[in-house]
């Protein structure tokens, strides 16, 4: 790596420089010269080493385990000359860039954080998307992850069925599921993909699956499929059901009153009976069949799928 970096900032000429040096970072044999009040001004973390009650405080080497030379190095260039190009040096390489939020969050650079944030939304691709997605969710990535959504989104169908979003983590699986079921994709699908991976790691912690449900489009299909995971308790199912034939009954009676106004002003006082009611046990349309009481408009708790079936668009 070139450690010229030729900019009018008076502290470049001292990157990586052992002039005026007082702190050298040993990394894999390696040795990095650096200058502490340069540090400790950038870094609180390295104010606290330094001038702090840290033992490091009188230390003139300092071992940095588990901490890559390359990134440690434009990390540093960063600190001392930010008029820089960073993306052009991190030139397309998100492994680089994933290992420069880590030094990041480690120093507590949120500025260079942010920096990076907006480098690595230009490099999301199908294979590095669960790495990107485990960073986001470590280090609570808001501005990343949501690009990161919206990729996943318009790539959906390929994602799944290429089944991009396997990886060691529960986690990262999680989030990408709930991605790919946020805009209309089949829920069947999904639930199908997440009992192939229940059935990969048994004895995991499987909360993290629940936001991989859409349940405004969950047939009642869907809703049995989902009680023989147990992801969900029968009572979350219970009340995820009664919520969404809610919103359903809030739509007919929206669409009723519209309708009867609409045809009001055509025909004074005349009011033409709509196409559905709340006492028949089949509305509009089809789709998604779902069970409920048919008087008092409330599921049956023990049995979801006994009672009335009434068909709606979902």
């Amino acid at each position: 790596m070139s450690v010229n970096c030729n900019y009018l900032c008076g502290l470049a000429d001292y990157y990586l420089s052992e002039d005026l040096s007082d702190i050298t970072f040993l990394i894999d044999g390696n040795e990095v010269f650096a200058h502490k009040f340069l540090l400790a001004a950038e870094s609180p973390v390295f104010k606290k080493m330094f001038f702090g009650d840290f033992k490091e405080k009188n230390d003139k080497e300092i071992e940095l385990k588990e901490t890559p030379l390359d990134a440690f190095q434009l990390f540093l260039k960063y600190l001392y000359c930010q008029r820089f190009d960073l993306a052009q040096d991190i030139s397309n390489d998100h492994l680089l860039a994933i290992k420069m939020i880590e030094l990041s969050h480690r120093f507590q650079i949120n500025r260079l954080t942010l920096v990076i944030e907006k480098i690595l939304i230009k490099m999301i691709s199908n294979e590095n998307l669960t790495m990107i997605c485990e960073v986001c969710i470590l280090y609570d990535l808001n501005q990343l992850l949501n690009a990161m959504k919206q990729f996943v989104v318009k790539n959906a169908q390929q994602l799944f069925d290429d089944k991009y979003f396997i990886t060691d983590s529960i986690e990262t699986m999680a989030t990408i599921l709930g991605f790919i079921g946020s805009e209309k994709f089949p829920q069947n699908l999904i639930i199908s993909a997440l009992t192939e991976i229940i059935a990969a790691n048994p004895g995991n912690d499987l909360k993290p699956f629940k936001k991989s449900i859409n349940f405004d489009l969950c047939t009642i299909d869907d809703m049995e499929a989902l009680r023989k995971l147990n992801i969900f308790s029968d009572t979350e199912l219970y009340n995820k059901l009664e919520n969404k034939y809610r919103k359903y009954c809030q739509k007919v009676k929206e669409t009723f009153y519209s309708h009867t106004n609409n045809h009001s002003r055509q025909q004074s006082n005349q009011i033409t009976k709509p196409q559905f009611s709340f006492g028949q046990p089949h509305f509009a349309s089809t789709s998604t069949t779902f069970a409920f009481v048919q008087q008092d408009i409330k599921p049956n708790q023990e049995n979801i799928c006994n009672k009335v079936n009434f068909d709606f668009d979902s």
